[in-house]
C-alpha cells in the first residue's frame, strides 16, 4: 500500500495574460521549489538578509518574492502596511530604523522615490545605498534610462527580474547578465526554463515559456482547473520579446504592438522615451480604435495639464518618432490606475480613452 502525499494548493488572483482578474492555482512545492532555485543565483540572499514586505499577500509578489524567497534563504522580514503614496516619504527611514539590506522595487515606487530625490536635492542618497547589498525589481515594465539613473544616484544596484504569476522565474538579471544589458534586457534565462519565440499575427516573437514550476491552471467556476498549452507544452504569456547577447529582451505585451494603418507601433517604445522627461510623473500609452487607421493609440499624463509640459512631449515625439507613430491625442489625467503593484490598469484607461476623445472640455490639445 503506498501513501500519496496530498498537494498543498494555493489560489491566487491575478490579471493574466488578458488583463482581466483570473484566479489561479498554484503548487506550494513549486513554488518552494522555485524559490531555492531563485536565491541560489544571488550570494547575498542569505540568513543575514533582511527584507521590507510592502506588498499585500494577496498578490503572488507580496506572498511569494517577500515572503517565501526569504524564508527558504532564513533571512528576516520586516512586513508593514501595504504601499501607498506615503510610503515613499517614509521609506529610507524605514530601511535606517530596521537595517534593511535587500530592497524588492516596483517600478511606480522607483520613479516617487527618484523624484523626490530630484525635487528636494537630498545630498545622503548614497549614505542609504552602502548598507544595501542589492535591488531586485521585477512586476511591471521600466526603462533602462529609469533604473541606471536610480543605481547612480542612490549608489544601489538593480537587479531585475521578469516572468508571470503563472510561470515564476523566466529569467533573471545577474552580475554576468548585467554586462550585456540594455534597452528592455530583464537578464538572462534561468537555467530551468526552455522558451519558444514564435511569430504573432503581427510577425512579432510572442514568448512562449516550458518551466518545472509552471501554474496549474486557471480556476473555473465550476471548480475545476484549467491549464492550455501551445503544442509541445508551452505556455503563451503574451509578451513579445528576443534572445540578443544570452539576455532576454522584452519588447511589450501583444496587445500594446498596434497596426496603424499597416505600420506597426510598440507602445512600449514610446513610452520609455517620453519617460525620460523629468517633469513627467506616470505617463501610459493606450490602444484606441480609429475610423480611418483601424488602430491608433492616445498618451495618458498623470497630473494637472502642463502646456509647456505639451510642447515638450510633442517635440520629443517629432525627433524621436516619424509623423506615422505619433498619437492620436495626448490627455491629462489626475492619477493613473495602477494595481497594488505599480502596474498600470490599461484596461480602465481604454474604457476612459472614448470619453476623453469625444469630450471637448478634456480634449482641449491641439492636434500634433
Amino acid at each position: 500500500m503506498s501513501l500519496l502525499k496530498p498537494m498543498l494548493y494555493i489560489y491566487i488572483m491575478t490579471s493574466g495574460t488578458t488583463g482581466s482578474p483570473k484566479a489561479i492555482v498554484l503548487s506550494f512545492d513549486k513554488l518552494w521549489a522555485s524559490t531555492n532555485s531563485f536565491n541560489s543565483n544571488y550570494s547575498n540572499i542569505n540568513n543575514k538578509s533582511i527584507f521590507w514586505n510592502y506588498l499585500p499577500m494577496s498578490y503572488l509578489g507580496g506572498l511569494y518574492n517577500l515572503t517565501l524567497i526569504p524564508m527558504s534563504a532564513g533571512a528576516k522580514i520586516i512586513i508593514s502596511d501595504s504601499f501607498d503614496t506615503s510610503t515613499s516619504f517614509k521609506f529610507w527611514s524605514v530601511v535606517k530604523k530596521f537595517k534593511i539590506n535587500i530592497l524588492w522595487l516596483v517600478p511606480s515606487l522607483i520613479r516617487v522615490l527618484q523624484q523626490l530625490s530630484n525635487r528636494y536635492s537630498i545630498t545622503e542618497n548614497k549614505v542609504f545605498g552602502k548598507n544595501i547589498k542589492m535591488a531586485l525589481l521585477g512586476t511591471a515594465p521600466i526603462s533602462l534610462f529609469e533604473k541606471e539613473t536610480f543605481e547612480k544616484t542612490f549608489g544601489i544596484e538593480i537587479y531585475e527580474n521578469y516572468g508571470l504569476s503563472e510561470t515564476n522565474f523566466i529569467s533573471l538579471e545577474t552580475d554576468a547578465s548585467k554586462k550585456h544589458r540594455s534597452e528592455g534586457s530583464v537578464g538572462a534565462l534561468a537555467p530551468y526554463v526552455n522558451i519558444n519565440l514564435r511569430n504573432n499575427s503581427k510577425n512579432i516573437n510572442e514568448i512562449n515559456v516550458k518551466s518545472p514550476f509552471l501554474f496549474l491552471g486557471y480556476l473555473e467556476k465550476s471548480g475545476k482547473k484549467v491549464l492550455k498549452l501551445n503544442k509541445n507544452n508551452f505556455f503563451p504569456t503574451g509578451d513579445l520579446g528576443e534572445i540578443k547577447n544570452n539576455n532576454l529582451i522584452l519588447k511589450g505585451r501583444s496587445r500594446e504592438i498596434i497596426k496603424k494603418g499597416g505600420y506597426l507601433i510598440q507602445l512600449r517604445e514610446v513610452e520609455e522615451v517620453l519617460k525620460k522627461i523629468k517633469e513627467i510623473n506616470e505617463i501610459a500609452a493606450v490602444p484606441v480604435q480609429d475610423d480611418f487607421y483601424g488602430e491608433n493609440y492616445v498618451i495618458f499624463c498623470e497630473g494637472l495639464f502642463d502646456s509647456n509640459l505639451l510642447i515638450k512631449i510633442k517635440n520629443i515625439l517629432k525627433i524621436n518618432f516619424s509623423l506615422r507613430k505619433h498619437p492620436k491625442d495626448i490627455f491629462w489625467i489626475s492619477e493613473i490606475p495602477k494595481t497594488r503593484s505599480g502596474k498600470v490598469r490599461k484596461n480602465e484607461l481604454k474604457k476612459f480613452a472614448p470619453a476623453y476623445l469625444s469630450s471637448p472640455k478634456v480634449n482641449n490639445n491641439k492636434p500634433l
